[in-house]
Formats: structure tokens, sequence, C-alpha cells
């Protein structure tokens, strides 16, 4: 079948016409800022350019719901609705947001002038850019304005406390406003214009360095660059490229533990590209580990008990105190028999050797407080021989070591602590990363039990291993637990158990990302990787057939 070429050509261009990339929406007029009185109400309207259909969609402050729809607003009741107005213009190529506008309510007043907000809404790229400063004051009318540039008075800049104006070099310095009525008069805080010299690179002139974002509600990093000429932008978390982000402000509707990171944002113009340094985001209340507990028979040589702490922090801040017990006559209150009577504890770095050690603990008033404000249960006995140590753990891998000080074996309880209170916990905190036990596995009462806890705002993946005869293969250990089996418990409730763990793939991987030592496919150590939400939870190894030997159990966080 033929059909005529204009037939072909005309369909051809309509293929073209649809297969044809949209072009993304150009803001081309800001909202702008505003000062009103009270019950009044203020209309708010934006422009642009771009494929239609653009939808107009209003924000206020750090909101990502819109409230309104529209080019043009009009907005009432400004008592309760003062504030930081946004546009979000979208269409089906993308979506920009506009520039801030600041609308402010000024109540009626019998008053000397007073200040009420100082804001700089457009900071100048360029000779030619628009800046624009607000100042806004209360009191009694009539008021007038005098705009002062290097503390001299400029002529004919007696507009009301909005000043605007096209930048030339000429302009740089430092502006303030003095508002005058009857009753006395006031000066607002300083305005800086400057603009770069022609053929730099973009400087950046204002950014938050660190700041906090809590779990669940919408973050943002923005920041403002002078430059030369137009600028392109490009956003790396931690080191690696956020694809997408390319204008100055980051926008994180929903925060969540993986954003806490070092943010960097490189401006590139003509004349080359510059860095804004880390822009760091902190996490408040992430999820992490903050307690082992471990309950052992201790005697002397390999039936010591012997805890593993890694201390991680991926993104920084100050090291942690963490309150380390070993904990042995003050078991028998608590109904336990058989109590080590005399534990001693030694702290060892990993780089550096012995970190802290103690004897009896002596009934020290910061440890007890210590003790009280992580909820672990007192020491009835202030003179008793328990042994506990707190201390700072930065960065690093440490050992603690419970032993008897006679060689006298009786069970001991081995606490590790991290006493961040959850008001100040962040990603930027150093954590437990990693929490591990070794001791030998009877059957009974003295199998092996490990309690942890989950703290924080949201659930966190772990990876828990019961290690028995790698330990012998890989590292020599004698007398290994032959075959451990894992049960996982959140109190009475079982969520889960391992006998062999299989070489599966998914657990190979989490080998990998916690930097675990690998484990033989064929070998009949045991392994359970599972997501948990806040609260406390016991992994029990025993021997399967009540066989018993040395074990090791392992706790990580997961990635």
């Amino acid at each position: 079948m033929h059909f005529p070429k204009v037939v072909l050509a005309l369909a051809l261009l309509a293929f073209c016409g649809t297969a044809r990339a949209q072009l993304s929406p150009t803001i081309t007029e800001q909202p702008k800022t505003q000062v009103i009185t009270l019950g009044s109400t203020v209309t708010l309207s934006a422009a642009a350019t771009g494929t239609e259909p653009m939808t107009f969609e209003w924000l206020k402050g750090s909101s990502t719901e819109p409230f309104a729809t529209g080019r043009t607003i009009t907005v009432s009741d400004l008592a309760v609705s003062s504030g930081r107005y946004y546009c979000r213009v979208s269409n089906a190529g993308g979506s920009v947001t506009s520039l801030a506008a600041q609308v402010t309510v000024i109540p009626v007043s019998s008053a000397r002038p007073s200040i009420a907000l100082v804001s700089h809404d457009l900071i100048p790229s360029r000779t030619g850019d628009t800046s624009s400063m607000l100042a806004i004051f209360f009191g009694a009318q009539p008021m007038t304005f005098q705009w002062s540039r290097n503390g001299a008075p400029i002529p004919g800049e007696t507009r009301n406390a909005l000043y605007t104006r096209s930048v030339q070099l000429s302009d740089v310095g430092t502006y303030t406003i003095t508002a005058t009525n009857s009753l006395g008069s006031a000066t607002s805080a300083s305005f800086f214009i400057n603009v770069p010299p022609r053929g730099t690179v973009p400087l950046f002139v204002d950014y938050q360095s660190s700041r906090r974002a809590k779990l669940g509600l919408p973050a943002n990093i923005r920041v403002e660059v002078l430059s030369d000429g137009p600028v392109t932008y490009r956003w790396e978390k931690n080191g690696v490229t956020l694809p997408g982000v390319t204008g100055t402000e980051l926008i994180i509707p929903n925060v969540t533990s993986a954003d806490g990171a070092n943010y960097q944002v490189y401006a590139t113009n003509a004349y080359g590209t510059n860095s804004s340094g880390f822009l760091s985001l902190r996490v408040e209340n992430p999820p992490r580990l903050t307690n082992l507990a471990v309950r052992s028979r201790v005697g002397p040589g390999l039936d010591e008990l012997t805890v593993g702490v890694v201390v991680g922090n991926p993104a920084g801040g100050n090291a942690p105190f963490f309150l380390i017990r070993g904990v042995g006559p003050s078991l028998t209150p608590l109904g336990v028999t058989g109590a080590l009577a005399d534990p001693k504890m030694t702290v060892i770095r990993s780089i550096g050797g012995i970190l802290s050690s103690n004897d009896n603990w002596g009934g020290s008033s910061s440890i007890a407080d210590s003790a009280r404000s992580v909820g672990a249960f007192p020491f009835a006995d202030p003179n008793s021989k328990d042994a506990v140590v707190l201390t700072s753990f930065s960065r690093g891998d440490y050992t603690v070591l419970v032993q008897s000080v006679d060689d006298t074996p009786g069970v001991a309880l081995a606490e590790i602590y991290d006493t961040t209170a959850p008001s100040t916990a962040t990603t930027y905190n150093p954590r437990l990363v990693n929490v591990s036990a070794r001791t030998k596995v009877g059957v009974g009462d003295e199998i092996l039990i490990a309690g942890f806890t989950v703290a924080g705002d949201q659930p966190l993946k772990v990876l828990i291993r019961a290690v028995g005869p790698t330990l012998g293969t890989a590292f020599g250990v004698p007398g290994v637990l032959a075959n451990p089996k894992l049960t996982l418990y959140s109190g009475p409730t079982k969520l889960g158990e391992n006998d062999d763990w299989g070489n599966f793939v998914d657990l190979s991987a989490a080998f990998t990302a916690v930097g675990a030592f690998t484990l033989p496919g064929n070998s009949r150590d045991a392994a359970i990787l599972t997501t948990l939400p806040p609260g406390s939870y016991t992994a029990q190894i025993a021997g399967v057939g009540d066989t018993t030997g040395v074990a090791l159990v392992e706790v990580y966080e997961v990635p």
C-alpha cells in the first residue's frame, strides 16, 4: 500500500513534534516581598516560560505541600499566615522553585520604631543584577526612612523599608536604614553588597556549614553564590554526585537516617570551578545500637568472657562515653546462683594497648549517675566487688576482658552502654556499629545469651552471627562449639532462628558490607539478617544436641 508523500511528511512531522523534548519551566517573574498592615490581604503572582501545560503551586516556609495553586493567589488572615512564600512551577519536563517572597504584617502600634525583620532576599552575582534589602519596623505612624551606605546618608533614598536597585561597582558597601517617628528612631543591622571582580570563579557568600534535621520531616540545604556570568551547579553526598540536583538548593522532603552526610556544592562559570566545602546534615536520633549484655560462666584461661566493640562514625563528631560493667556479686540479689565473686575488667584498644581497667568500682557517684541515665540496674552494695569503667571511645576497635581475680569460676554479666542522650544523638555521633562476645557455651542455664538494644526513631537493619567451627579452622581457637544454633527473641516472642547459615547470597553480601570475616559456605556457623524496630532483643546460642564449646556471638549495624 502506498501513501502520498505529503501524508507521509505530515505523519513524520507529527511524530517529531510528539517526540521533541519538553522544555522545563524557567521563572521569568519572581513573587515580590511585601509589607502590609494587620487585617489586609496580599496578592502573590509568578510567571514562567516552558512547555504547557504548567502548574503553579504555592508553598510556605519549609513545607513541601502546596496550600494553593494558580499563577496569582490572594492570601488573607495574615495574622497567622505571615512568612516566606515560594511558587513551584512544574511541567512534564521538570520543576523549578521561585525565590522567597517575605510577607510581613505590621500591627498597629504607638511606640518608637523597633526592628521586626532584616532580610537580604536578592544578593547580586554581578553588576547589573538586582539587589533587594528589606528592613521592617514596628511603631507609631507617620514614620520616615533614610538609607545609608558606609555610614553616610544616600541622597534621595528615603523610600519605605524596601530598597531595590540594579547594582553597579560603585554600589559596593555596607548599608543600613534608619526609621524615625515622633517618639524616636532605630537603625537596622548592616546589609553588605558586593559583586565579584570580572573574570573570577564563583564565590560562595552564604551557606550553613552544619545543620540538624529531624527524621520524617523536610529539610533543605541552600547556598548563595556571586559570579561573573552564568553558573552551573553540581552537588555531592559523601563524595558521590547527586543526580538531578543542579541548583542552589537541595530539598529533602522526608529525612531518613541515610540523609545524614557531608554534602558539597561545586559552582562553575566561564572562568573555573569553586567548591563550597562541606555542608554537613546531622539527622537527630537515628537508629543505632546502644547496649550489649552477655551473661556467661567465667573461669581461668579461655573461659574468660571476651567482648568486642567497634565504634564507627561515617560523618565525624565527638567521641561519646560508654559505661562498661563486669558484674559478678551484684547478680546474687537478682537470684543468680554461683555468681563470680570478684571480677576484674580490662579495656584494650586494638591500636594503643590498654585503655582502662578496674577491679572494684568503689561506689563512684558519677558511675552510679551514668547507670541510672541509661537504665542499668543499680548495685545494691556501693562497696561491691563488681568492676566498672566509664570512658570515651573514638572511632576504632576495642576488646573488653572480664576475668576472675583469683581464677575462681562463676557466672558474670558483661554490659556496655552508649550514654549519648537521645536528645543529642545524631548521625554525627560515633556509635556502636558492631558488638560481639566470645565465651564458652554450656547447656541449660549456661548457654550463651546476648541482649542488645536498638534505639532511635526508625528500624535498624542488623546482622547477627553465631560462630563456632570457623573459630577453630580460621583462628586456631581450641574447643569450639561444633554446631551452634542461633535464636532471636523480642521478650518471650521468638523472631527467628538459624542452624547452618547455608551460604545464602544476602547473608554473604551483608558479611562484606559490615566488614565481617568470611564464613566458609559449608560451615555449620549460624547467621540471621533482619530489620528490627527500636526495642530490646536477645540472641541465644546453644549447641545442637546439647553440645558445648567456645562460640562467638556478633551483632552488626548493616549500612
